[in-house]
C-alpha cells in the first residue's frame, strides 16, 4: 500500500518532482510485522505433536489387595516433550529481531529403571502388600490400603508428590463437613425414635500435615524389612490421628433427653467393597432395621430378635452366602456385615457381650479394615450377637451406611462410667492351605464375564482377648475370643 500511494499525489508538480528524485536515491518501503500469539500456539502445538515422544514415570499397581503375585511394576520411560509457553515466546522474540534461525525449547521428561533396579523397586512395594494405614477421628476413620499405597510410591525413594496432593485431596473431601446439632425426638413410653441425629464437629482436613504423615509412615516401611512387616503373610494395620481443625456444634447431645444418652461410647466401622449390588442392599436394609434401638439398663440386645424375619417378604434380596461349605445364593446375604460391625462397636463400648459365634470361612470383606477373627455371624435362632447393656443408663445404637464408597460405622451413645475398653494379644495360627478354585454361575453379569468375589485363603486360627478396665484403671473382665476358619478357595462369578 505505501509502494502504492508513492508519487501519487494530487499536485502535478510534486509529482513529477518525486519521480526525477526516485531516480537518484531509490526510496525503501519497509513491512510493519505483526504477531499472533494464538495462533503461533496452535502452529507449535501441532508440529509437537511430531517431535514428542512418550514418557512415564516408575510406578508399581497391585491389583488385588494382599496379592503379592498381582503386583505389575511399569519401569518407566524417557521421553522428550515441546516447551510450548517457552518455545512460543522464542519464536516471536527472534520474529522481531530477524532472526529464523533458532532451537526450540524441548525437555527430557520420564525416567527408566534398569532391569537390577526394577527387581529392588518391586522387592520395596512387596513391603507394601497387606498394609495398611488408619486415620482415625472421634466418629469416623479412614483408610488407604495396601492398593492405594503402593500407588503413591515413588521410585527409587519416597512418594509421588502429585499423587500424594491429589489423594489427600480425596480424603479431605471424604473428611471435611460443617458442624450440625443433636436432633433426638422419640415416644418417652416405647422409645420408639422417630428422629436421631448425633451432634457432630465440624472438620476440617489439615492437607499439608497429612502429606506429612503419610510421607513418614512410607519411610518407615520402607526403613524395615520384609520379615519385619510380613509383606506376604498376615495384614497389619497402623493408626493414625486423623489431622482436622474442629468446630463444636451449639447444641449437645445431653440436652436432647434425660435417657442418659449424652455421648459417644463405641465406636465400630467395616468396609465391603466389591460386594454385588444385591448384597449392598441388604447392608443397607438390615442396618435400617436396626438403626436407633434403645437398649434400657440392664436389657440384652438380640440383633436376630430386631432383625425379624430376613427374607424377601420383608425386604431382603438374594446375594450369596456360605451355606454348608459353598457359596450359594440366598435371602440376605450381607446381614452379617451388620452384626460384625455391631460387634465391633460393642466391643469398643466395653458392653458385656453374651452371645457371639464367628463365621466358618474367612470373609474378606471383614479383613479390610481387621485383623482375621473381629467378625460376628448372625443367622437364627441361636446364631445371634447379643449383648447386655451394663451401663447405668439407655444405650442407643445408631448406624450409618454410605452405599456408594461402601462402608458402614455403628455407633453406641450413653453415659462414660470411665470405663475403658481394647483389644490385647490377637494372633493366629494353624495354617492350612485353601483348596481348588470355584466358579459360581451368575445372571448378573454377562455371558462368559468373570469378576473374582473370593481371593483364595489359607484356612487359619485367631484370637484375642478384649480387655476392659473401670474408670480407676482396675481390670473387671478379661475375655477370650476364638475363631476357627477353614481353608476358603478363591471364588469367581461367571456370566451365564
Amino acid at each position: 500500500n505505501t509502494a502504492f500511494e508513492f508519487s501519487r499525489s494530487r499536485n502535478f508538480l510534486y509529482k513529477l518532482y518525486s519521480i526525477w528524485k526516485s531516480q537518484e536515491q531509490k526510496p525503501n518501503f519497509n513491512s510493519q510485522i505483526r504477531t499472533n500469539e494464538e495462533k503461533t500456539t496452535q502452529m507449535l502445538e501441532e508440529l509437537a505433536k511430531k517431535i514428542n515422544t512418550n514418557h512415564s514415570f516408575p510406578s508399581a499397581n497391585l491389583i488385588y489387595s494382599g496379592s503379592t503375585s498381582s503386583l505389575k511394576m511399569n519401569s518407566g520411560q524417557i521421553g522428550r516433550e515441546v516447551l510450548i509457553k517457552e518455545t512460543v515466546r522464542e519464536i516471536l522474540d527472534n520474529i522481531q529481531a530477524k532472526n529464523n534461525n533458532f532451537e526450540a525449547k524441548v525437555a527430557s521428561r520420564g525416567a527408566e529403571l534398569n532391569p537390577e533396579e526394577t527387581i529392588i523397586a518391586k522387592n520395596r512395594a512387596l513391603k507394601f502388600v497387606n498394609i495398611f494405614l488408619e486415620f482415625q477421628g472421634k466418629d469416623l476413620n479412614r483408610q488407604l490400603n495396601d492398593q492405594a499405597l503402593i500407588e503413591l510410591l515413588s521410585f527409587p525413594e519416597g512418594a509421588d508428590e502429585k499423587r500424594l496432593e491429589k489423594k489427600v485431596a480425596d480424603l479431605a473431601k471424604q473428611t471435611n463437613r460443617q458442624a450440625s446439632d443433636a436432633v433426638f425426638n422419640f415416644d418417652k413410653e416405647s422409645l420408639e425414635v422417630f428422629e436421631f441425629l448425633p451432634p457432630r464437629d465440624g472438620l476440617e482436613l489439615d492437607l499439608e500435615k497429612t502429606k506429612e504423615q503419610i510421607t513418614k509412615f512410607i519411610k518407615e516401611i520402607d526403613d524395615k524389612n520384609c520379615e519385619e512387616t510380613q509383606c506376604d503373610k498376615s495384614q497389619q494395620f497402623y493408626k493414625k490421628e486423623l489431622l482436622v481443625k474442629k468446630t463444636p456444634p451449639k447444641t449437645a447431645l445431653d440436652k436432647t433427653n434425660k435417657l442418659g444418652i449424652k455421648k459417644l461410647i463405641g465406636f465400630g466401622d467395616s468396609h465391603y467393597e466389591h460386594s454385588i449390588p444385591n448384597r449392598i442392599h441388604n447392608v443397607a436394609h438390615a442396618s435400617k432395621l436396626i438403626n436407633n434401638s434403645i437398649v434400657a439398663p440392664g436389657e440384652e440386645f438380640s440383633l436376630v430378635k430386631t432383625l425379624g424375619e430376613v427374607s424377601k417378604r420383608t425386604g431382603f434380596k438374594s446375594a450369596y452366602v456360605i451355606n454348608k461349605g459353598a457359596t450359594v445364593l440366598g435371602d440376605g446375604g450381607g446381614v452379617c456385615q451388620v452384626s460384625t460391625t455391631v460387634f465391633r462397636s460393642a466391643l469398643d463400648a466395653g458392653l458385656n457381650i453374651t452371645r457371639r459365634l464367628p463365621h466358618s470361612y474367612r470373609v474378606s470383606y471383614y479383613e479390610l479394615n481387621s485383623k482375621p477373627g473381629v467378625d460376628a455371624t448372625v443367622y437364627t435362632g441361636n446364631v445371634d450377637l447379643r449383648f447386655v447393656n451394663d451401663t447405668p443408663n439407655h444405650i442407643l445404637i445408631h448406624n450409618e451406611v454410605d452405599s456408594k464408597n461402601l462402608y458402614m460405622k455403628v455407633e453406641i451413645y450413653g453415659t462414660s462410667d470411665g470405663r475403658s475398653a481394647e483389644i490385647i494379644d490377637h494372633k493366629t495360627y494353624g495354617y492350612t492351605s485353601p483348596p481348588a478354585t470355584q466358579f459360581i454361575p451368575s445372571p448378573d453379569l454377562p455371558t462368559g464375564v468373570r469378576r473374582q468375589i473370593e481371593r483364595a485363603t489359607p484356612g487359619i486360627k485367631a484370637e484375642f482377648t478384649h480387655l476392659i478396665r473401670d474408670k480407676n484403671d482396675n481390670v473387671i473382665s478379661e475375655k477370650k475370643y476364638f475363631s476357627n476358619y477353614r481353608a476358603w478357595g478363591a471364588k469367581y462369578l461367571v456370566g451365564m
